[in-house]
């Protein structure tokens, strides 16, 4: 057998022997293979050939062999003692030397000595606790007032970085707001200088300032007229008084009029201007175009026009007919 596989099985040997050592009881037995290994790993790396060298190599070897048949031999009987023991355990002989009281009051006092040492572990713990609480609790205030007070010098800070461009917004919203407000005063001042218009919109005209050229036949209520200041023919509506109801005929020609007024239509008749007095109470409209009217109740007026409507109220087309309920 070639020299180089001899040392590679007996260094194979000492190595599998240094690992038993690790777990069996023997004294110096892993020291001892890790010496000889070292010393067989140097013999083969050398690689003389020497007889000496050889002889010792084997001398070796055969104390290693030798080593490992001891440690076999005893953990076999090792392993039958296990196995005996464990069998043992298992018998009834064993569970009745547990019971015996000795062995039992031996087992309590072990029990109560653990739930002892179980109990005085919670009590510390919670000893423990309760005096890291106050150190916590100020630590955890601390932080409070830290990051509160940061955050109110961050707040701070950028209020002061933007006082100025709010300060600025705020002055021209005050501008903003003068300008509204004399723009609405001036407004209201060109309202209150257009004298002669009834609430700035329409024309406020006396009795005298209309001249009533005729009425349309059938129908006492409406008319024709011209208007001082003005040479074109105008249509009229005039509202008929009676002693005792001058009120109600006041309150239905100021309704008439916030009703023509606010239309703003080529088809609707549009509000030249007003009378109120007592004495004319009167809507004047632009335009003469002829209209023929036929009074079918007090409530419903129907009218047949290609020009434009003079009743409030809703209305509805039908062919060429006009139909209006006050």
């Amino acid at each position: 057998m070639p020299r180089n596989l001899d040392i590679d099985k007996w260094i194979q040997i000492a190595k599998f022997i240094t690992t038993v050592g690790e777990m069996a009881p023997f004294p110096y037995i892993k020291g001892a293979a890790g010496c000889v290994t070292t010393i067989l790993e140097a013999i083969e790396k050398a690689g003389k050939n020497d007889e000496d060298l050889r002889a010792l190599a084997d001398d070796i070897g055969t104390t290693m062999a030798i080593i490992k048949e001891t440690i076999e031999v005893y953990l076999e009987n090792l392993l039958s003692e296990l196995n005996k023991t464990q069998h043992n355990l298992e018998r009834k002989q064993f569970h009745r030397f547990l019971k015996t009281r000795k062995v039992a009051d031996a087992i309590n006092g072990y029990k109560q000595r653990m739930n002892d040492i179980k109990a005085n572990y919670v009590v510390s713990l919670m000893t423990d606790a309760r005096l890291e609480m106050p150190e916590t609790r100020d630590f955890l205030s601390t932080r409070i007032t830290d990051a509160t007070e940061a955050s109110r010098l961050r707040i701070t800070s950028t209020v002061k970085a933007q006082s100025c461009r709010i300060i600025d917004e705020i002055h021209s919203l005050r501008e903003i707001h003068r300008e509204a407000r004399e723009h609405t005063s001036r407004i209201f001042a060109n309202l209150q200088n257009r004298k002669g218009y009834f609430k700035g919109e329409v024309r406020d005209l006396a009795p005298g300032d209309i001249y009533l050229i005729e009425k349309v036949p059938h129908n006492h209520q409406h008319g024709y007229c011209t208007v001082e200041s003005s040479n074109t023919v105008k249509l009229i509506r005039i509202y008929q008084p009676h002693i005792g109801n001058e009120e109600d005929v006041m309150k239905q020609l100021d309704h008439d009029i916030d009703v023509f007024v606010r239309p703003r239509h080529p088809n609707i008749a549009q509000v030249f201007g007003v009378c109120r007095s007592l004495n004319l109470p009167a809507i004047i409209f632009h335009g003469h175009d002829t209209f023929s009217y036929q009074i079918s109740s007090r409530h419903s007026v129907c009218i047949r026009s290609f020009g434009r409507v003079l009743c409030p109220g809703k209305f509805y087309r039908y062919g060429y007919d006009w139909y209006l309920h006050q």
